[in-house]
C-alpha cells in the first residue's frame, strides 16, 4: 500500500459536469506503483447530498496526464478517506459507504456501509477503519474487501479520533488525536504486530505530559502512512 497526501494546496482546472469549468483543489494522492495512481479533488459547487463535490482522476503515466475516473460526494477534509493495495484495488470513503475499485479506478462500485473517519488496506482483501469519535471511537478490521468487519482492539482511551496505517496484515499503527487547541493537539502513536492484539507505545507528544520520542505539539493530522520496515509520513494542517 502506498499513499501519499498533498500537503499543499493546488488549484487545477477541469470541462466537465455539463461542460463548464470546474476548479479543483486536489486533497489526496495514492499510487500502487511508480506509473498508475489516483487523484481525488475537491470541485467548486454543492453537493447534491451529505459531503462535498469530488473527482477521482487515474493516471497511468507517472502523473503526466489524468483522466476522470468518478465524480460523487465525499467527506473532502478526511485526508485518510483513500486507500489502495495490491494492483488496483482501491477504496474511497464516502457519506453512503465505501467505493471499491478492482481495476485500477476503471469501474466502481458500492459497499453500503457506515462512512469510514479513516481506511487503510494491507491487502485487496484486508484493511482496518476508524468510525466515530469520542466515546464511540471503534477500530474494525475486514478480511473479505470491505463487506463485513470485526472490531478491533485499539488503545486510544479517552481521545477524540485516530488515523491508522496497515502495510501488512498483522503489522500497522494507529495514532490517537485529543481535542485539539490553539494550533497543538495531543498525538499518542502506537504500533501492533499482531493484528491489533496487543500494542506497543511508541510515541507521545508533550501535549499530554512527558514525551515519548519527539512528536510534535503543533499541528493537526489528517493522515498517517508507514511502511513495514517503520518508516513512516504524517500529514498536517497548522
Amino acid at each position: 500500500m502506498r499513499r501519499l497526501v498533498l500537503l499543499a494546496p493546488i488549484v487545477v482546472l477541469l470541462t466537465g459536469f455539463g461542460g463548464s469549468v470546474e476548479r479543483l483543489t486536489p486533497f489526496s494522492l495514492a499510487f500502487w506503483n511508480p506509473d498508475s495512481g489516483l487523484l481525488v479533488a475537491v470541485v467548486s459547487g454543492p453537493c447534491e447530498t451529505v459531503g462535498e463535490r469530488v473527482v477521482v482522476e487515474r493516471t497511468q503515466d507517472h502523473g503526466r496526464t489524468w483522466r476522470m475516473a468518478l465524480a460523487t460526494c465525499a467527506v473532502a477534509y478526511e485526508d485518510g478517506s483513500l486507500t489502495v493495495a495490491g494492483s488496483g484495488t482501491a477504496w474511497l470513503s464516502v457519506p453512503s459507504g465505501l467505493l471499491v475499485t478492482r481495476d485500477g479506478g476503471r469501474k466502481w462500485s458500492l459497499i453500503r456501509q457506515p462512512p469510514a473517519d479513516a481506511l487503510s488496506l494491507a491487502t485487496p482483501l484486508t484493511g482496518w477503519r476508524v468510525r466515530g469519535y469520542d466515546a464511540n471511537l471503534r477500530l474494525e478490521a475486514t478480511r473479505d474487501g470491505g463487506t463485513t468487519w470485526r472490531a478491533v482492539r485499539q488503545p486510544c482511551r479517552a481521545a477524540s479520533e485516530a488515523l491508522v496505517s496497515q502495510p501488512t496484515p498483522r503489522h500497522g499503527w494507529i495514532l490517537c488525536l485529543f481535542v485539539p487547541g490553539a494550533g497543538s493537539q495531543g498525538k499518542i502513536l502506537y504500533e501492533t504486530r499482531d493484528g491489533g492484539m496487543t500494542w506497543r507505545l511508541r510515541a507521545r507528544n508533550a501535549f499530554l505530559g512527558p514525551a515519548v520520542g519527539n512528536l510534535p505539539d503543533g499541528g493537526y493530522p489528517g493522515a498517517i502512512e508507514f511502511l513495514a520496515n517503520g518508516r513512516g509520513w504524517i500529514s498536517e494542517a497548522r
